[in-house]
């Protein structure tokens, strides 16, 4: 998110301008830049069990913690898009999309997180990043016009 950040300012800055090429530009920029840092942030979660037992972790623990981050990587990337759509549309003023697919996210969390953990899954982080998937998808559909 602190990459991320800097598109705000940089967004709200270009729409003060008037310079709507650069709104897109630097959108463009900071989904490619975040996208690339996901693929070293992927690298480490990958590598999280081996490096957790270089640490001295036990055995049972870095296999538990491996399971969970790596259900978590499809969600490195759904970040990577969600974030600078959302700070494109705050340069321009639009919050009423971003607050309507966030709330509808949080109830598509609600059910999955009560699914994974109390349904029949046990806590499968898999079924929990879906809602990070669904507000980057919710995100992306209203920036494409879907």
């Amino acid at each position: 998110m602190g990459m991320g950040s800097a598109v705000e300012t940089l967004c709200g800055q270009a729409y003060g301008a008037q310079k709507y090429e650069m709104l897109g530009i630097y959108f463009q920029r900071s989904t490619i830049l975040l996208s690339i840092t996901g693929i070293f942030i992927t690298l480490i979660y990958i590598f999280t069990k081996p490096m957790l037992k270089l640490l001295g972790q036990s055995n049972e623990i870095a296999s538990a913690a491996a399971l969970f981050v790596h259900g978590l990587i499809p969600q490195i990337y759904a970040y990577a898009v969600n974030f600078p759509i959302q700070k494109f549309l705050q340069a321009q003023s639009i919050v009423l999309p971003s607050a309507l697919i966030s709330g509808a996210t949080f109830v598509v969390h609600l059910v999955l997180t009560w699914h994974a953990n109390w349904g029949m899954h046990n806590g499968d982080p898999n079924w929990v990043q879906c809602s990070g998937k669904t507000l980057g998808i919710g995100q992306a559909g209203h920036r494409t016009g879907l």
